[in-house]
């Protein structure tokens, strides 16, 4: 083949286009992928926390025999409604009684979670954070002020 066929011919061109944009491509993929998944938790943790409020303020808990009699029950059933274990793992649940444990007062659950980004490069941590509040329709049984930090 002469020199000049050789610079005007077009094989292997689609090759060094592909090369050039599949990474821009990957990450684009990746980033939405990762996008969806912290979206999808911060979901479920605003459902957790509704969820969690929601029992708290009844004073009952499905499964559990009269009132739940420690704020730890309340805590081990929030984080056992997230959707995934990965979500369990890294989700901290406070509950906190800013007025005391009687009707009327108000109930606020709070539920975190640090999100790793691209998990396996290590990218970083987002923060992922829900609560909701709610007035107590029933007293508690163990009484207190509940978690501090909230």
């Amino acid at each position: 083949m002469s020199s000049k066929r050789r610079i005007v011919s077009e094989r292997g061109q689609a090759l060094v286009e592909l090369a050039l944009t599949l990474p821009l491509l990957l990450l684009v993929a990746l980033g939405a992928i990762e996008f969806g998944k912290a979206f999808n938790y911060w979901i479920d943790s605003t459902h957790i926390a509704n969820e969690g409020a929601r029992w708290v303020v009844v004073a009952k808990l499905p499964g559990v025999a009269g009132k739940p009699t420690t704020i730890q029950q309340y805590k081990d059933y929030v984080k056992s409604q997230a959707d995934s274990q990965e979500l369990r793992d890294i989700t901290t649940v406070l509950i906190c009684f800013p007025n005391g444990t009687t009707n009327g007062n108000p109930v606020t659950v709070r539920v975190t979670s640090n999100y790793d980004i691209l998990d396996f490069v290590k990218a970083g941590t987002v923060p992922i954070s829900s609560s909701a509040t709610m007035r107590l329709e029933q007293p508690q049984a163990f009484g207190g002020t509940g978690d501090s930090g909230c």
